[in-house]
Parts: C-alpha cells; sequence; structure tokens
C-alpha cells in the first residue's frame, strides 16, 4: 500500500496520532465496504457529469440540514438529541462518499493529506497567526 511509510512517518512525528493510524487498514476496509454500498445507493440512470452535480446540491441540501437543526437548537431552544445530528451528518457523509467514488479517491489517502497539511499549517496547534501564514501554501 502506498500510504504506508507515510503512515510510518506520522507515526513518528505525532505520538498522539499513533494509537489512531495503526487502526487505519482496518478504517481503510470499513471506508470500502461504505463506499461500495454508496455506489449501491447511487443512482445510475444518468450521465456522471448529472450524477456529479446531483452529488453537489446534495452536499448543500444536508449541510442546510444540519445548519437548520443546529439553528433551532440554538435559537429555538429545541433539546438537542445526538442521534438527529448523528442521521444528518451521515446523510452529509453519504454524499462526500459518493463524490469520492465518482472521482475515485481514497478516504484513507484523504485524512493522511488533511493531517500533513494541518501539521504543516500549525505545527504547534492552532493559533490565529498560523492561520493567516497558511504555511501548507507553498506558492502563496
Amino acid at each position: 500500500m502506498e500510504d504506508k511509510p507515510k503512515i510510518e512517518q506520522l507515526q513518528q512525528e505525532n505520538k498522539q496520532l499513533k494509537d489512531i493510524l495503526k487502526y487505519a487498514s482496518d478504517y481503510s476496509y470499513t471506508m470500502r465496504a461504505y463506499i461500495l454500498d454508496v455506489k449501491r445507493t447511487m443512482p445510475d440512470n444518468m450521465p456522471k457529469q448529472d450524477r456529479i452535480n446531483n452529488i453537489c446540491f446534495g452536499l448543500g441540501g444536508e449541510t442546510g440540514e444540519i445548519l437548520d437543526y443546529l439553528k433551532k437548537v440554538f435559537y429555538h431552544k429545541q433539546v438537542f438529541k445526538p442521534e438527529i445530528l448523528s442521521e444528518e451528518i451521515g446523510d452529509l457523509f453519504w454524499y462526500v462518499c459518493a463524490l469520492m467514488y465518482e472521482y475515485d479517491l481514497d478516504f484513507i489517502h484523504i485524512l493522511i493529506q488533511n493531517i500533513e497539511k494541518r501539521q504543516k499549517r500549525y505545527p504547534n496547534g492552532f493559533n490565529p497567526l498560523d492561520s493567516l501564514l497558511r504555511r501548507d501554501k507553498d506558492n502563496e
């Protein structure tokens, strides 16, 4: 697996990630199974560009549902129910995985890439100055 050297490097660089990353292959297997199920439940009666458009609209719609639910909790004083937020996040995640499937992107690779970006951007944890400096952007 081409990401294994990156996983080993991250384990050495950041001890807090070590316990998480040792399970990466299990997560990768689970994600592949999940993405296969996403493919099973995707509409297959439209051209690829229409599927991608549908996915993008779905991402926006599900994000809106999460925001609407939290608005009701914060401002309409509804009782927070984690299972409702979890269900909406699951729906959003379905669309994220559908987009990954359409572009043949690997979940674990995306996570590792994002970890590396944040390690460069925030080498000592988050602070506003590092947010402005954006050290992970080579050409800016």
